[in-house]
């Protein structure tokens, strides 16, 4: 009985591990690898008004940048709620509202503000945000493999 008891914890235990595992897979190919591959893509982390994207969808199709921007950020939309991690969380909140801010600001005609809202983009939000997904890449790779190491799923290096 007691060792029956024993295979049950280490099957519950692995189960655990295994989800684990699948889930922080899941983040990776979905969300933080997609972010990670094209952090140095000036024409991904650009100021497109958020809002707007979905109800220009149909007609920019055939402009292929705009395309390409629209559809990356519709699939990182799609999976944010596959992310864990707080400080990238606050770092894409902090590049979404500086788009929102800055469409604002054209809004009501104040280029001061727009001007200002530009360089802190480029010079603040986007370094910020990019810095963070690269640190949470770094993170979910080394979990992924400390996981996959527990569960003798490869071989250690």
């Amino acid at each position: 009985m007691e060792t029956q008891s024993k295979i049950m914890l280490e099957n519950a235990e692995y189960d655990r591990l295994s989800r684990r595992l699948e889930r922080l897979n899941k983040e990776m190919a979905l969300l933080v690898g997609p972010l990670y591959v094209r952090r140095n893509e000036t024409g991904i982390f650009k100021m497109v008004d958020r809002s707007e994207r979905y109800s220009y969808h149909v007609k920019d199709v055939l402009n292929a940048m705009h395309y390409d921007y629209i559809t990356f950020w519709e699939a990182i939309d799609l999976h944010l709620y596959l992310n864990q991690s707080s400080e990238l969380r606050r770092a894409l909140n902090n590049y979404s509202q500086a788009i929102s801010n800055n469409f604002y600001f054209i809004e009501q005609n104040n280029q001061q503000e727009v001007d200002r809202n530009k360089e802190i983009f480029q010079n603040k939000t986007v370094p910020f945000l990019i810095k963070k997904i690269e640190e949470r890449y770094d993170q979910l790779d080394k979990d992924i493999k400390d996981l996959e190491d527990r569960l003798n799923i490869r071989k250690k290096a």
